[in-house]
């Protein structure tokens, strides 16, 4: 099984990056940029982001399962349980990582997704250029190995009074026809039917071009919107890669585990010494990521959460008071990382 030699402080501290950027992200898509206020960004990335946030927030929250170590500890000491309990409780750990490692593989798909449906909205400039220099982590390879677009959608929908323009007009246009007929019924001459079908003409063309240049607007403030999220959504995929390290590095330390097992005999009493030194590794790790989660990361959700719903002009942008708090407390969050992993 490939591994990566990376510390325990630096697994959580990439648990902490992804909930930094996913604050930075969010601060993006509310604030405001060269004049153009955010507000008019389409709501459905925000929909996006607020469930993604809400599957990271699960995520990490992984909760717990019954201590290996304490079972090995138990067996060393009375004969309560065997070898068999102990293999359970193996078991249900291997089975708890897999399916956190595949909600993690899921959320790096995601966030590529994210980002690919922006570059697609992104102004051909901008596009290109992050087509070309885009990194090609392991969440991109399997947006690639998919063969089709992206499942996520961005539903990017027009100025609303677009559509109120184009009903005022075709009421008028009607009410229009309704005063030619009620002329013609009063044997209104050809000659003074004329210049009514040719103002209404002249009213069609004129709501089209009023029509075409609100959806200029729309696509311009649009594509610029989209070029600024595409920034630090890339960097969300990366962070979200690096940060599968963490589930990867318990997968390793179960399988190393369960080949400890596998050798030891089943009516053997003593416990090898490297079971009990890789348990407790694996426990120590685990142990600190459910703590910081439970003492840092979950709290900053509410503030991510708040900051996507917040208007425009309200507490969001890059360096608003939210995406400031945010900062600070993922700081915390890392000074705190070394008294977790010492379990205290």
């Amino acid at each position: 099984m490939e591994h990566q030699e990376v510390s325990p402080a630096q697994l959580l501290e990439a648990l902490v990056s992804v909930v930094a950027t996913l604050g930075e992200v969010a601060a993006t898509v509310t604030g405001s940029h060269q004049g153009v206020q955010q507000c008019l960004s389409p709501d459905s990335l925000r929909a996006a982001l607020r469930r993604f946030t809400q599957s990271l927030r699960e995520t990490l929250d992984h909760g717990s399962v019954p201590s290996l170590g304490q079972a090995l500890a138990t067996l060393r000491a009375t004969s309560w349980i065997s070898w068999a309990d102990v293999r359970a409780v193996a078991k249900a750990w291997q089975k708890l990582v897999a399916a956190l490692r595949d909600r993690w593989d899921q959320l790096a798909l995601e966030a590529a997704e994210l980002c690919v449906a922006c570059a697609d909205a992104a102004p051909a400039r901008a596009r290109d250029l992050w087509y070309e220099t885009a990194r090609r982590g392991t969440a991109w390879h399997r947006l690639a190995a998919t063969a089709q677009r992206p499942t996520v959608a961005l539903d990017w929908e027009e100025v609303a009074w677009v559509g109120a323009t184009c009903n005022v007009l075709e009421a008028a246009a009607t009410d229009k026809e309704e005063v030619a007929t009620s002329e013609e019924e009063v044997a209104t001459s050809e000659e003074e039917l004329a210049p009514s079908e040719e103002e209404a003409a002249t009213n069609k063309a004129m709501g089209e071009a009023v029509v075409a240049a609100s959806q200029a607007r729309a696509a311009t403030r649009r594509g610029h919107w989209a070029e600024v999220a595409l920034v630090p959504l890339e960097r969300l995929v990366d962070v979200c890669d690096r940060a599968t390290m963490f589930i990867r590095n318990m997968d390793y330390c179960l399988w190393e585990i369960k080949i400890i097992l596998n050798r030891t005999k089943k009516a053997s009493p003593n416990v090898p010494v490297a079971l009990v030194a890789k348990v407790a590794e694996a426990e120590q790790l685990w142990e600190a990521g459910s703590h910081l989660a439970k003492e840092h990361l979950l709290g900053i959700f509410e503030l991510i959460d708040n900051l996507l719903l917040s208007p425009c002009g309200g507490p969001g942008g890059p360096g608003g008071p939210c995406n400031r708090t945010v900062d600070e407390w993922c700081q915390e969050a890392i000074k705190d990382i070394p008294r977790l992993l010492q379990g205290q």
